[in-house]
């Protein structure tokens, strides 16, 4: 892959990352996690509602979080590459995450374990914004682009996330295209 920006694109970039660390950090001393990229996309879409789509309250998803993710509750576990066996969470239309983080946020609480979060979605700005939002929660998983109700098992696009930072190592979050069905746990699962 050819890096296309030029070193001044390098120093925005470098600024906009500073900005979103530094508002998810403010964020984040008060709740356990924090949708930035689900706001502003819906501060930016305003009375226009992108494609219809409007993003539900944080606190819905918390709420939803607690009734489902139950200290008993047996998830579906499956044997990832590079994360080891896991309990899977998935979400078959995600949009900027927010289930996928709140039922994060809550599997730790109980588990004190990482699941494997799966996020689909047709829509793939909100993919893109699920890519950067989850690795830099600590989240592993995967984000994949594609038609949960008549291909599941095709791929426009997807990504990996926080694959080399298994199994907790410190570091910058990481972000993996793929482009493969085979790549994909999500596209494995639909095949079965």
């Amino acid at each position: 892959v050819v890096w296309r920006y030029k070193g001044e694109d390098n120093a925005r970039f470098h600024k906009m990352m500073e900005v979103f660390l530094s508002c998810l950090d403010d964020a984040l001393k008060h709740k356990e996690w924090y949708d930035l990229f689900g706001d502003l996309f819906m501060a930016w879409s305003g009375d226009k509602k992108y494609r219809g789509q409007c993003f539900t309250p944080a606190d819905l998803f918390n709420l939803m979080a607690d009734i489902t993710i139950l200290p008993d509750t047996k998830f579906p576990t499956a044997e990832i590459r590079a994360f080891g066996k896991r309990s899977l969470i998935s979400d078959c239309a995600c949009g900027s995450s927010r289930t996928l983080l709140a039922g994060h946020a809550r599997y730790i609480r109980l588990h004190q374990r990482s699941p494997y979060l799966i996020g689909e979605d047709l829509d793939a700005l909100c993919c893109k914004m699920s890519a950067v939002t989850t690795p830099v929660h600590g989240c592993f998983g995967e984000v994949v682009c594609h038609n949960t109700l008549t291909d599941p098992d095709g791929l426009v696009f997807g990504y990996v996330v926080n694959e080399g930072l298994y199994p907790f190592r410190p570091g910058i979050p990481t972000i993996r295209h793929i482009d493969r069905p085979e790549e994909s746990v999500a596209c494995s699962l639909w095949m079965m």
